[in-house]
């Protein structure tokens, strides 16, 4: 049975535990929107009015029950609407995964069968103000290692938020 990214993601989600996950829905993330529906995931999404809300939400879940709630957003640029949210987040270690959209890349268009491009993995470029860490999938093959490592930070040591970026 093949799977979607956005089912994949899902699964991933609630595999770690992930009980909600809010956000802004939008163009860049409807697959990941339509795979919180999989039966086996199914996971609610709380449909906030901005990013930072989300972030903010997320934010209250981790200090409240200690386990980490995803945010979802289209768009990168969200990363900026919730810089001060996810600051708060990085300076307290509370765990929290932001997932965003990209424009589809060419591997991403390959389905499981897509091999990594140079450059995919850690992004130096959005892993600034409030991010403990960022991560570029570029392809369908990725999208487990990019989940592992996701939580791996999430809720390590040292807990924090994770950027994680995928396709359309």
């Amino acid at each position: 049975m093949k799977l979607t990214g956005g089912q994949v993601i899902a699964k991933e989600l609630r595999a770690y535990g992930v009980r909600y996950v809010a956000g802004v829905p939008g163009n860049g993330n409807s697959a990941v929107l339509e795979g919180l529906n999989t039966p086996g995931a199914s996971i609610p999404f709380i449909r906030v009015v901005n990013e930072q809300s989300a972030v903010h939400m997320a934010d209250g879940y981790f200090r409240a029950c200690g386990s980490a709630m995803a945010v979802v957003l289209p768009a990168k640029t969200g990363i900026f609407t919730a810089s001060a949210a996810l600051s708060n987040c990085l300076s307290d270690s509370c765990g929290v995964l932001l997932v965003t959209g990209d424009r589809v890349s060419d591997d991403a268009t390959a389905g499981s069968t897509g091999s990594a491009r140079p450059g995919s993995g850690w992004d130096a470029d959005s892993a600034c103000g409030g991010l403990k860490r960022s991560w570029k999938v570029r392809a369908f093959s990725e999208l487990s290692q990019a989940m592992h490592h996701a939580f791996a930070s999430v809720l390590g040591a040292r807990p924090g938020p994770f950027h994680l970026e995928v396709p359309q």
